[in-house]
């Protein structure tokens, strides 16, 4: 008798722990949100950076100085 109380025992403090360690998973504090930001292309090479990052000339958006000096291919 004594053996199945343990057994008992031990199933619901396991049970207790998995339903503990289920509930820390998903109640995790809301990461802070990046703030949206556009993603444009690279004329030249294809990279797409943000646009507040990317150089711009004319109609076309470059990843670097150089790309911007060599144009759009």
């Amino acid at each position: 008798m004594l053996r199945f109380v343990v057994l008992v025992a031990a199933v619901w403090v396991a049970f207790l722990i998995v339903r503990q360690l289920l509930r820390s998973g998903s109640a995790r504090p809301n990461a802070p949100r990046l703030p949206d930001t556009r993603m444009v292309r690279c004329a030249h090479c294809g990279l797409h950076v943000p646009e507040d990052e990317a150089l711009q000339h004319e109609k076309h958006y470059f990843c670097s100085e150089k790309h911007r000096l060599a144009g759009p291919r």
